[in-house]
């Protein structure tokens, strides 16, 4: 043997252990690393970045280097649970440092943390980050592949040499690094698995055979090793040992998973018995290039290509309704084609419809996309359990771990025929790492705003009135068509609230127009009633996630919406919000990133159960402080005299709120509150 092991340990720690066996010469300039321990060196001296919080905010601004990542999610990735008093504040904070330590950009080189809507970015030559060079040399690698395969060794070769360690391991306990980690684990992974195929493809088993004898026994149980192994010992006129490597693989999948090796090691083994001759010629067509996560048959006919349907989606909705418009959209994404996935965001408040439509889609869409696996995105820590469960569902050899993840990630990333729906996402840094890089189509629901960077995107908002009255129909054929519009109504078309409504009445058997008249009355005991299928909450609950996440984030922002909760549904001008230093419109951008409020020309509008179950909430003491501090409000944004024509548009955006708190203004008027703070007569402000 030609090589010795020394030769190749370097390869082997850099690919898998991540211990690189000499240090690499840092480049001129900036420098960037994250493929390892994060560190960064300007012109060969390295920078103290700071305590793990300010180096983990660094590290996700260089993840997603040149795209602004908003602070509501900078927020999620640096804290669990255990948030700081004022988390925005402390962002900034860290900004501020992270700029005081970084040297001022010259032009055409260097990097900035610059803000950038309601978020930042670290923006300057993506050649300054390891992880931009891995992904440039690793796309010309695989762009090579297969008519030549020399310049795919050598691409993938020069990238997998700049890894230095595990990536992320010192932020093991930040939220962000465990989503992360395994994206770029997958990365690795795929990159060393088709380095491996170009060597051997260009006839260098004596030189992988070391490599692959070192990391077999530390991965017992990854078959796509232990195939290549065999080839390359095959090649290298060693057969016994070639055959020796499938009897250690199979005894360790029987003993520990109680599962036979998969089709292509069996076809493989019979192959070495028989010393058939496409062994030796073996390249990008032959076994040992063919994807190892291949699946199992029921049938002994069927093949590695031609693979069954695969699918775990919720059961179809018996009661659906239009939204047309939506799936119109998701229809014109083109179909399995090119090399990157289609990728589509449906997002808007809680109860509006979006895993309705999602769902209804993926039913819609079996006979375009042969696997359609939903995954419950929620909870970013269980999406790799999940994405082994559709490896294992499909027959495919996946470890019951996070790594389950990387290997399912790699083997969608080499197809073209697949869905995924990612439901309820916290927001895009949660999801980008569980991303496949195949052609396949991705449609991702949430109620977060701010999905530029990782596809196309709408906002689904209630449905028009029609829709919500055929919706009520086809649950209450004999509702009466005007109380079928008056509910409508009362319920502003909310999807999940006409589920509830109709659920409710089918249950009690209670007259529609009884309903009605109690809704008016008793609209919070009712919105908590009437259980329904398809959505994870009730009205009186659906927006409890919504409301702790923006309380954590932006306790003005929950003040702007209970103060809104006392006022009309209509259109509510910022403008009456009197308050320094644009706070008002800081406390509005954040309730519209958590999709509770939509912005108006000049203002905004928070829907009317919202409303209702905000105010429900409020305690007696708050209720009444919010109260006096309408009144006030209303008076002190009240227009010039009313017969005066160029006062009738302030009039007419104003009126509504004064009507809907016109209670509140007689209890004023009759001198229950007293007079306001600068002793004006309420009764001759508004009321006559």
């Amino acid at each position: 043997m030609s090589v010795a092991v020394a030769d190749v340990r370097p390869r082997v720690l850099v690919a898998f252990t991540g211990r690189s066996a000499s240090p690499d010469a840092s480049m001129k300039g900036m420098d960037i690393r994250v493929l390892g321990p994060l560190t960064v060196r300007a012109d060969g001296r390295e920078l103290a970045l700071g305590g793990v919080k300010q180096r983990a905010l660094l590290s996700m601004l260089a993840l997603r280097m040149n795209d602004a990542i908003d602070v509501t999610a900078l927020i999620d990735g640096l804290w669990d649970a255990d948030l700081p008093e004022h988390p925005r504040r402390t962002v900034q904070v860290y900004v501020s440092r992270l700029r005081n330590t970084l040297p001022p950009p010259n032009p055409g080189s260097g990097v900035a943390v610059i803000r950038r809507s309601d978020g930042y970015a670290l923006v300057g030559d993506p050649e300054t980050c390891d992880l931009h060079r891995f992904q440039r040399l690793t796309g010309k690698g695989y762009a090579a592949w297969p008519d030549d395969p020399d310049r795919t060794r050598s691409a993938l070769h020069q990238a997998l040499g700049l890894w230095r360690g595990e990536p992320l391991r010192e932020f093991v306990h930040e939220p962000f690094a465990q989503a992360e980690a395994v994206r770029l684990s997958a990365l690795r992974a795929s990159a060393f698995d088709l380095r491996i195929e170009a060597d051997l493809a260009c006839g260098r088993h004596r030189q992988v055979v070391c490599e692959l004898e070192e990391l077999t026994p530390r991965f017992p149980l990854n078959e796509r090793l232990h195939a290549q192994l065999m080839v390359a010992l095959y090649r290298c006129q060693r057969q016994a040992d070639a055959l020796a490597v499938y009897r250690r693989l199979r005894r360790s999948l029987v003993q520990e998973l109680a599962v036979e090796p998969m089709e292509l090691l069996r076809v493989l083994e019979r192959a070495i018995l028989n010393r058939s001759p496409e062994l030796d010629r073996l390249g990008p067509s032959g076994w040992a290039s063919t994807p190892v996560l291949v699946a199992r048959r029921p049938s002994t006919e069927a093949t590695v290509n031609d693979p069954a349907p695969v699918q775990n989606l919720p059961p179809r909705l018996r009661y659906f309704v239009g939204r047309e418009n939506h799936f119109a959209e998701l229809d014109a994404e083109p179909g399995p084609a090119g090399t990157q996935p289609h990728i589509h965001v449906l997002h808007g408040m809680g109860g509006v419809g979006k895993s309705q439509i999602a769902l209804e889609y993926a039913h819609r869409a079996g006979r375009r996309w042969r696997y359609r696996w939903w995954i419950n995105a929620d909870d970013a820590g269980l999406i790799p359990q999940q994405l082994g469960e559709f490896g294992r569902a499909i027959g495919l050899r996946v470890p019951p771990t996070a790594q389950a993840g990387v290997a399912m990630l790699g083997w969608l990333s080499r197809r073209n025929d697949w869905l995924l729906v990612f439901d309820n996402a916290a927001g895009p840094s949660t999801v980008a790492p569980f991303l496949p890089s195949g052609a396949g189509m991705i449609v991702i629901t949430s109620r977060r705003r701010g999905w530029s960077e990782i596809g196309s995107s709408t906002q689904v908002d209630v449905p028009p009135r029609a829709e919500t009255i055929a919706l009520l129909h086809s649950r209450i054929p004999a509702l009466d068509e005007d109380v079928a519009e008056s509910i409508a109504e009362e319920i502003g078309d909310l999807p999940l609230a006409a589920a509830q409504v109709a659920s409710y009445l089918e249950q009690t058997d209670t007259d529609p127009r009884r309903y009605l008249q109690m809704f008016r009355t008793r609209r919070a005991a009712l919105l908590g009633r009437g259980e329904v299928i398809g959505y994870d909450a009730r009205v009186d609950t659906t927006w409890a996630l919504s409301l702790d996440r923006l309380r954590a984030d932006s306790p003005a922002g929950v003040a702007l919406l209970e103060t809104a909760s006392l006022l009309a549904s209509d259109d509510i001008p910022l403008a009456l919000f009197r308050t320094a230093d644009d706070a008002a419109e800081d406390a509005l951008a954040a309730t519209v990133t958590y999709s509770l409020a939509r912005r108006r020309p000049g203002g905004f509008q928070v829907h009317r159960l919202v409303q209702a179950v905000i105010r429900q909430q409020l305690e007696p003491g708050r209720r009444q402080q919010l109260s006096d501090a309408v009144v006030a409000m209303l008076i002190d944004a009240r227009p010039g005299p009313p017969d005066r024509p160029d006062q009738w548009r302030a009039y007419r955006s104003i009126v509504p709120h004064v009507l809907a708190t016109q209670e509140l203004l007689e209890r004023r008027s009759a001198g229950q509150q007293g007079p306001d703070r600068q002793g004006r007569d309420v009764e001759h402000e508004y009321l006559p």
